[in-house]
């Protein structure tokens, strides 16, 4: 239980604190005063996504306890679920405790007052983590083989062919993790939703995230283990290493796929977005400061996005999002607006950013996934020709200039 979590013998600036009869003391204060507190977050990173616990927090920094690789001097994004990720460098670590430091100070107080965010319509959701790995859903029927492909203390998303009754009573059978009852909330084009009865164990999700699970999934079956279920695709595992999101090869298989999947009878607009400026920024500020934009402007593309958009980092700066929606061109816009709104805090100062969008339809404009990629790229070339910060769609007249 989180009530009973004991607080590390340190700071996230690398004060120590000492007990005494009336709780902990910090016997070295920096900076502004340190909350105490107790909240699940997402961290993000160049070893990808994991969960986390805030245990303390100051408009300077914060001291989390995590169970991923995470460095000294990485930068990690601290989300909430409140569509606002923190950025912090890793200035120590000890055991699972480690502290962030903010590059900028921060409100915290206004930061943990917020409510956590959801689309118009849906409920709002603990911090989520996306992931790729095999499991099994037990029914009143049998068992199915499954995908998980994000997951929180409340609730996953999985992948399977079979159909799910909304309102239906499974178990996810993860291995590495204890069977987990739930029930099915809602089934669209071979992905449903799950709520936990209650809370899984964030210890043990934060475990096994950070490696302790894969290495049980892994292990031979013996005595009452799980069934050793079969390996992840290696196409499941193609994610970019410093955003966490599917990389060109992973997005261009699940683009084929998904392609595929629903031939002709749906149309859907793939949306190329290039950082504007980019390169000098990099250049002047220094890598560090390019790598913190990118992390949170993956991390926004895929809050504004939603969970039905397919997105993807393609390489330096450019993402890309795949939609199947009425009015994809003004909500392809609208998305990147919202990315892109509000200035990027960095650690070396704060950067307005702005992109340019290329968008090419399929089966209009292109017939295979490497097609469509290509003409948004096309596209993207025409919007970055008009002077940036602007969106072109695909016209067959650009193949001739």
């Amino acid at each position: 239980m989180l009530s009973a979590l004991r607080l590390p013998e340190r700071g996230f600036d690398g004060s120590t604190l000492s007990a005494s009869g009336h709780g902990w003391i910090r016997e070295q204060r920096v900076g502004a005063r340190t909350t105490r507190v107790l909240r699940i977050a997402r961290l993000s990173g160049k070893c990808g996504e994991s969960l986390g616990i805030i245990r303390n927090i100051s408009d300077h920094g914060m001291m989390l306890e995590i169970h991923e690789d995470f460095e000294l001097g990485n930068y990690l994004a601290v989300d909430l679920g409140d569509g606002a990720p923190m950025i912090g460098e890793v200035r120590w670590r000890a055991g699972t405790s480690a502290g962030l430091h903010f590059p900028q100070p921060l409100d915290c107080a206004r930061i943990l007052g917020k409510p956590l965010a959801a689309p118009k319509g849906r409920i709002a959701r603990l911090p989520r983590v996306r992931t790729a790995h095999a499991a099994e859903i037990q029914l009143a029927r049998g068992r199915i083989k499954v995908e998980v492909s994000d997951i929180s203390v409340g609730g996953a998303r999985i992948r399977c062919d079979d159909w799910l009754e909304p309102g239906e009573q499974v178990s996810l059978l993860v291995p590495g993790l204890d069977a987990i009852p739930a029930a099915v909330r809602w089934q669209a084009e071979g992905s449903a939703g799950i709520a936990f009865h209650k809370p899984a164990s964030i210890h043990a999700l934060m475990a096994w995230l950070g490696g302790a699970g894969m290495a049980l999934a892994a292990a031979p079956a013996t005595g009452t283990n799980p069934p050793q279920l079969e390996p992840v695709a290696v196409t499941e595992l193609r994610r970019d290493p410093l955003t966490g999101l599917h990389d060109r090869q992973g997005f261009l298989d699940k683009l084929e796929e998904t392609l595929l999947r629903r031939g002709n009878s749906r149309s859907m607009v793939l949306a190329v977005i290039d950082i504007d400026g980019f390169k000098a920024l990099n250049d002047v500020n220094g890598h560090e400061t390019g790598d913190a934009v990118l992390v949170e402007a993956g991390r926004r593309l895929a809050t504004a996005a939603g969970d039905q958009a397919l997105l993807a980092r393609l390489g330096s700066d450019e993402f890309a999002l795949l939609l199947s929606c009425a009015k994809v061109a003004e909500d392809a816009l609208s998305i990147v607006r919202s990315a892109f709104a509000e200035a990027f805090c960095t650690p070396s100062g704060s950067h307005a950013v702005s992109a340019c969008i290329g968008t090419a339809a399929f089966p209009r404009d292109a017939k295979s996934g490497e097609q469509l990629i290509c003409r948004a790229d096309i596209a993207l070339g025409a919007a970055k020709q008009a002077g940036g910060n602007r969106v072109e769609h695909f016209d067959r007249e650009m193949l001739d200039s």
